[in-house]
């Protein structure tokens, strides 16, 4: 019997270090998904070659003119961090979330998930920060009522005046 039980054990020991396969990574091609906006699906293409997004393009999209550009500025951040964790367009919410509902569907139909994905590190400033150096005469610091009459006061008598 112990030999059995020490047999069991070894057998499992060895079976667990064994490596693991890679069943997950996505396939290579151009694949579709939609996601659901406001006014209708938002339909994308994606192509992936070695786990990386290449292309991504809206095929359809019913969304409100204006709005439906959010879809393209959400796909170009996707293929420049090869990532689904970028930020949605503020005032484009619907179509933000169906741009990136049809990317996982697509990411799907590869037969895979956004957690297949070789994220891209991307430096839009190479670590350096930019200093903006501005002179005016007046700087008024609130825009509520008394902070907007002011600064039209102040610019409607000629000075230079910044609004914060």
């Amino acid at each position: 019997m112990r030999k059995i039980i020490t047999l069991l054990i070894t057998l499992f020991l060895v079976c667990g270090c064994a490596p693991k396969t890679d069943s997950s990574a996505l396939a290579n091609g151009t694949f579709s998904g939609s996601g659901k906006g406001k006014n209708g699906d938002v339909t994308v293409s994606i192509t992936i070659k070695d786990n990386v997004i290449t292309e991504a393009i809206v095929t359809d999209s019913k969304e409100t003119a204006g709005y439906n550009t959010a879809s393209e500025v959400i796909l170009e951040k996707i293929i420049q961090t090869n990532s689904l964790e970028v930020d949605g367009v503020s005032g484009a919410t619907y179509t933000s979330n169906a741009t990136f509902e049809a990317v996982r569907n697509a990411l799907s139909a590869a037969g895979g998930s956004e957690a297949d994905l070789v994220k891209k590190e991307v430096s839009s400033n190479n670590g350096e920060k930019e200093t903006i150096t501005e002179s005016h005469q007046i700087v008024v610091v609130g825009a509520g009522g008394a902070g907007m009459i002011a600064a039209i006061e102040a610019k409607l008598n000629g000075a230079e005046v910044i609004l914060i």
